[in-house]
């Protein structure tokens, strides 16, 4: 029995029917590169040799009686690796934004809690012959660093690599608690850890301090960094729905490369440059660009910097403005440069610990209570937007990776919506590519493909800008 960490945990409890907390991606996989053969029986079986390896495919989600404590891991005990992959053949022929819709309609429906909480769909019958793979894993279990971890157990470097040696001792599910003993284990852990807990407030003031004497202006120094609720309303800002779709696209990881170094700025400030300049055409063809910049958030993992070295998710967030003019791509590109420098400023006034702390103190029932609540009352249609979107960038597998056999061509992956913001912008790195999946609302965005589609053209005209600021540079010398 494992108790989870209250950021964990938040995850689980801010999960409603409209606000999925799960974490996804779609894998393309070219089955060629066996000489073993590739089908849905192997793959069954390469990830079910390596169960050992990955503790919390086999362990499920348990509450505590009233709420005293967050939820604890527990074997499930009726574990059945069938109740987890899942074999969809497409209509010969389908194309992949055929599979996009299957995707979209899968990630439209909460994972179930009474077993453990990772789901895999196998798509055979595309067009161009490859394989589409769909992972799903909750949030409380995974996040950027420990999914690339995930990756490294599950995935080879070779196409027909050994599987790996067997447990010397079978698995066997631990007992599952009673309700009593999870009861009397929260109250213990109360009696044991109170000044943990005093000390994750007294964090939350020195880091409400901090960000006071930076952002608010006390003290000498002031940052111009954003903050939550001055963004602009979008299309894709309003009570959510649990309708999801998807798109994806690929651009060349030198390309990015070329763009930052020939302009002084950070791949993610290139990669912010072309969500912004994406955005900025969508927004145009639903008839309004608005008149300020864009209000996105960036996670940041903390995993090296937090205090609290419990639980899987240690992450935080740093808000970036995102400013749609101007029309040129470089001038754009270096006043999200400059405004990423404040605002990462103002993320370290904050301290890494922060969200993990205001996670840790806050009562579950209350958690979830105020979480419903919000979307019962629709309170994103009447106040403005905390933020209008979440852009994340995760780094992703610098060589080849197969599984049984198959060569990974491709992962996009799909982060989670929350209340008032319905698009979730991911790109990873992949092998000299870089990946991008979009996430909507689909009440809110019907065809997402629009905004995959002009991120790719924004990296060709930021890529041309940079190669022709290079031959400018030439020829002078």
């Amino acid at each position: 029995m494992q108790r989870l960490s209250g950021m964990d945990a938040a995850f689980l409890n801010m999960e409603t029917p409209a606000q999925h907390m799960h974490v996804s991606g779609i894998m393309f996989l070219d089955p060629s590169t066996t000489e073993k053969g590739f089908s849905f029986e192997r793959l069954a079986e390469t990830v079910e040799a390596r169960m050992h390896l990955i503790p919390q495919f086999r362990r499920k989600v348990l509450r505590v009686p009233f709420d005293l404590d967050d939820p604890v891991w527990v074997d499930d005990p009726d574990f059945d690796i069938s109740g987890h992959l899942f074999h969809v053949s497409l209509p010969e022929g389908s194309t992949r934004r055929f599979l996009a819709d299957r995707v979209g309609e899968i990630l439209s429906r909460p994972m179930e809690r009474d077993r453990p909480l990772w789901r895999m769909w196998y798509f055979d019958g595309l067009e161009d012959g490859t394989v589409g793979l769909l992972s799903m894993m909750h949030h409380s279990e995974v996040d950027g660093i420990t999914g690339s971890d995930l990756m490294a157990s599950l995935f080879d470097t070779e196409p027909d690599a050994a599987q790996p040696e067997p447990p010397s001792v079978p698995w066997h599910p631990e007992r599952t608690p009673y309700k009593l003993e999870l009861a009397a284990s929260a109250a213990a852990d109360w009696v044991r850890h109170p000044l943990r807990r005093a000390s994750a407030v007294s964090r939350i003031g020195s880091s409400v301090l901090n960000m006071g004497r930076g952002v608010f202006g006390i003290g000498r120094d002031r940052l111009s960094a954003p903050l939550p609720f001055s963004a602009p309303r979008t299309p894709f800002n309003g009570t959510l729905t649990g309708e999801r779709v998807v798109a994806f696209s690929q651009a060349g990881l030198d390309d990015l490369k070329l763009v930052k170094s020939t302009f002084g700025a950070k791949v993610n400030d290139v990669v912010l440059a072309a969500c912004a300049m994406s955005l900025r055409s969508f927004l145009e063809s639903w008839g309004g660009v608005p008149d300020k910049p864009l209000l996105v958030a960036v996670p940041v993992s903390v995993h090296s910097k937090a205090s609290e070295r419990g639980g899987v998710n240690q992450v935080s967030n740093m808000f970036v403005r995102l400013p749609l003019e101007p029309d040129d791509p470089v001038e754009l590109l270096k006043t999200i440069h400059a405004g990423s420098l404040d605002s990462k400023a103002a993320h370290d006034a904050m301290g890494p610990d922060m969200i993990q702390d205001l996670a840790q103190i806050a009562p579950p029932r209350l958690f979830r209570f105020l979480t419903r609540a919000t979307a019962f009352v629709r309170i994103p249609d009447l106040v403005p937007p905390v933020l209008n979107t979440i852009i994340s960038n995760v780094p992703g597998p610098p060589m080849p990776l197969y599984i049984a056999g198959a060569r990974v061509l491709a992962i996009y992956p799909f982060g989670p919506l929350i209340e008032s913001v319905g698009l979730n912008l991911t790109v990873m790195s992949n092998m000299g590519n870089v990946d991008f999946g979009v996430l909507c609302c689909g009440d809110m965005i019907a065809d997402p493909w629009p905004i995959a589609d002009g991120w790719v053209k924004a990296i060709d005209d930021l890529t041309k800008a940079a190669r022709e600021r290079g031959d400018a540079g030439t020829g002078s010398s």
